[in-house]
């Protein structure tokens, strides 16, 4: 029957089908009943294990089958349930191919207690088939407590346990418990309008703290002199365990509650109590709203490097008689930079904007975006990219995005990748890259020749819900090593510099090095005639909590001709900086180890440089070679960590080969 008589049926597109009743209709999957008491839920007495599925489905939807937009793929599910009318099974199609099949345990008062999700995928040749046992306990006033998972076959992990108070909140959240201990505890406290007031407030109160990895303090505008409350926040303060330095952002707004003022302060020595920008500073202001609340003008403050300048300098326009965005314009505009802010491609204040008239945005010069199409849900189909490439949307006929399709266009041929999304399963071109939990992602890593490796990630968030800071269960142990030897050459001169400049034959007498398999070069290092002052240098990103293991092998004859030349410390600095200037390009596991060459390590001088010479009298010696490892550690504001840094000067021991560390 054609529900729509005045339409051809062969005109009309079917994107969805709801069935109801039974499961009579074509397609319909098969439920999968060993999942559903195996494994079995034990963290609650109360738990109603059910073996089979149910006949009294008079009324509830058995079954959908929802089209992939754009394509002929259905994706069908089947929906099982208990007497009682709650979801036992579900069994559904996923976009690879595979299929998702969760099974769900409750209690006798219908509070879910377990799910089991059975996910296959048929592309993924290394994780073809993934399980993920979710458990929820509860307390006597049904509020979870715990959340307890296991990955295929797997230790069980506990995500999070919580703690309320008598009024229902959130007192206390552990992540990835074991036992006694836990990766991090948010401890939550609230005014008495029930309003977040803090996270963790004494680890942001008390310096040089250690007992957590994020703090947050909020403040409120109550409102007093208009007798009003209008819960506006006044001010947030925040501490991370990465650097120890609280910052605070102080608010004002205008009298239709709007932000007019985010000032910045940061506390440069944990240990006072001054709060300043005299290293830092993210201050926003000169936020100007016209009368329909439309923004007009922003600045915002922000970091070169260490050279506090004004990053943003913008003026908004809108189109004539609406509140549509018409341009931006950036006085501080710097189309080449690299620091994530603004900017401009045509710095004028000509339409950037165009909309369709739906209102969605179509065009974003500013971002070189040439046209945005969209389907007939209103959904981004596609976005051209000038000069870069295509990125395009799939999603089934509900609307739920389940493919983006990325086309570098910038190399030849173009790069095309794939990235699915399937029942809180993220997969790029075939291998799967996250799952999703309640608290953050499982991700998997893989090893050449070694099974897969999941760690846990988690989200810690701020009262907004942004995430401020990862935590993860991996531990990575990263080494690069300057073998000298031509045949890892282009690995070596990727990581460090000098490796080329220094690189030599290895000289008569020189030991046997067990240390690599061959050992047929090495860096040779002589001021004298402008010969190199450094060997093989490499610059690392660093984190709170890294621990950093650094040695070098020397050997010196006792014979051959004697180089009394002497080499300052300004000389050495001088070497030593250029060292610094970038090119070696590491990546640590925390980032690019690039530095930018406009980085004032030049804070680094050679009174700096004695006395990490004079530290240890033992490394210091006029009867040795002057030869040495040097380790010089940074602060994020490029100032000298003395007490991590240092020289260790070769021994007085010649024709042996010696090994010099930091240690």
């Amino acid at each position: 029957m054609n529900p729509l008589p005045n339409i051809a049926a062969s005109t009309l597109t079917p994107l969805t089908y709801t069935f109801y009743d039974d499961y009579s209709y074509t397609g319909k999957h098969n439920a999968v009943t060993g999942d559903l008491i195996n494994p079995t839920f034990s963290g609650s007495p109360y738990a109603e294990i059910i073996g089979t599925t149910s006949n009294m489905t008079r009324g509830l939807v058995t079954g959908t089958k929802v089209r992939v937009l754009g394509t002929d793929q259905w994706l069908t599910t089947t929906t099982y349930y208990t007497d009682k009318g709650r979801v036992l099974q579900t069994i559904a199609n996923n976009i690879s191919g595979g299929k998702d099949v969760v099974s769900n345990i409750y209690d006798f008062s219908g509070k879910l207690l377990r799910t089991l999700q059975r996910h296959t995928n048929i592309r993924s040749g290394l994780t073809p088939e993934t399980r993920v046992m979710t458990q929820l306990l509860y307390d006597a006033a049904g509020r979870v407590t715990d959340v307890i998972k296991k990955l295929n076959d797997s230790t069980q992990r506990t995500i999070t346990k919580n703690v309320y108070d008598e009024l229902g909140q959130l007192r206390t959240k552990r992540l990835h418990v074991n036992g006694a201990s836990q990766l991090e505890t948010l401890n939550y406290e609230f005014n008495i309008r029930g309003w977040l007031k803090a996270v963790n407030k004494d680890f942001v109160k008390t310096a040089n703290s250690t007992a957590n990895w994020f703090g947050q303090e909020l403040s409120y505008d109550y409102g007093f002199t208009t007798n009003q409350v209008n819960g506006n926040i006044a001010g947030a303060k925040w501490k991370s365990r990465g650097d120890g330095k609280g910052r605070a952002h102080g608010y004002a707004y205008d009298n239709a509650n709007r932000l007019t003022v985010a000032d910045f302060t940061q506390n440069n020595t944990p240990t006072a109590k001054t709060w300043d920008r005299t290293q830092q500073d993210f201050s926003v202001d000169v936020l100007v709203y016209d009368p329909n609340g439309n923004i007009q003008s922003m600045r915002q403050k922000g970091m070169n490097g260490t050279t506090i300048q004004t990053i943003d300098s913008l003026k908004y326009g809108y189109l004539p008689n609406s509140n549509k965005l018409s341009f931006v314009t950036d006085k501080k505009n710097n189309s080449a930079s690299q620091l994530g802010d603004f900017k401009e491609i045509n710095n004028n204040e000509t339409a950037d904007y165009a909309y369709d008239s739906s209102g969605n945005l179509i065009k974003d010069l500013n971002k070189n975006i040439a046209v945005i199409r969209y389907n007939h849900l209103n959904l981004p189909d596609s976005i051209v990219i000038t000069g870069k490439g295509v990125i395009r949307y799939q999603y089934d006929a509900t609307g739920n995005k389940v493919r983006k399709i990325v086309t570098d266009s910038t190399i030849s041929p173009a790069k095309i990748t794939t990235t699915e999304y399937i029942g809180g399963l993220v997969y790029r071109n075939d291998t799967m890259e996250l799952i999703g939990h309640e608290e953050g992602r499982i991700r998997p890593v893989y090893v050449s020749g070694q099974p897969v490796k999941y760690y846990y990630d988690y989200f810690v968030k701020d009262h907004l819900g942004n995430v401020r800071m990862v935590l993860t269960t991996q531990t990575d142990l990263s080494m690069y090593t300057a073998t000298m030897e031509a045949s890892n050459a282009a690995t070596e001169t990727a990581l460090f510099s000098n490796v080329e400049e220094t690189r030599v034959e290895k000289p008569v007498g020189y030991p046997q090095d067990d240390m690599v398999d061959s050992n047929l070069y090495v860096a040779k290092l002589n001021p004298k005639n402008g010969g190199k002052k450094i060997g093989p240098s490499l610059v690392l990103k660093v984190m709170a909590g890294d621990t950093i293991q650094i040695g070098a092998r020397a050997f010196y004859k006792s014979t051959g001709p004697k180089d009394n030349q002497s080499v300052t410390p300004e000389d050495m600095v001088a070497s030593l900086l250029q060292a610094f200037s970038g090119e070696s390009r590491a990546n640590s596991p925390h980032g690019n180890g690039e530095v930018n060459q406009a980085s004032p390590f030049g804070n680094f001088n050679s009174n700096d440089y004695q006395r990490l010479k004079e530290k240890d009298p033992d490394q210091n010696q006029l009867d040795k070679p002057k030869a040495y490892l040097n380790f010089v550690l940074f602060d994020d504001q490029f100032n000298l960590v003395e007490e991590n840094s240092g020289v260790r000067q070769v021994k007085g021991e010649p024709d042996e080969l010696q090994t010099l560390t930091s240690g």
